[in-house]
């Protein structure tokens, strides 16, 4: 008898969301069709924060990417993303504009 291998895994996204203060914070990730992300994260703490992005176990070009979330005295619930980037992009380049 033959029995053919197994498929391979699919490839594997994984996002981690970093506060200032080092704790990791949840990061919610959806496979919306082939190979687009939806990527969710609620910052707690104002200031410079960190998203790693891996595929297969490695950092993609440009990981981990810094984002600076709020003022002194901003409110973190009011932070907003726009740019092309959230409509497509290439791994390792960067098109959104963080407010």
């Amino acid at each position: 008898m033959y029995f053919p291998p197994p498929p391979p895994p699919p490839p594997l996204l994984l996002l981690q969301f970093v506060a200032p203060s080092g704790a990791e914070e949840d990061c919610f990730t959806d496979l919306l069709d082939g190979d687009l992300y939806s990527v969710r994260f609620v910052p707690k703490e104002m200031g410079i924060h960190y998203v790693h992005i891996k595929f297969n176990g490695i950092h993609i070009p440009g990981s981990p990417f810094r984002l600076r979330i709020g003022k002194d005295e901003a409110d973190p619930a009011a932070v907003s993303v726009a740019g092309k980037g959230l409509e497509s992009c290439v791994s390792g380049e960067w098109f959104g504009e963080v407010r």
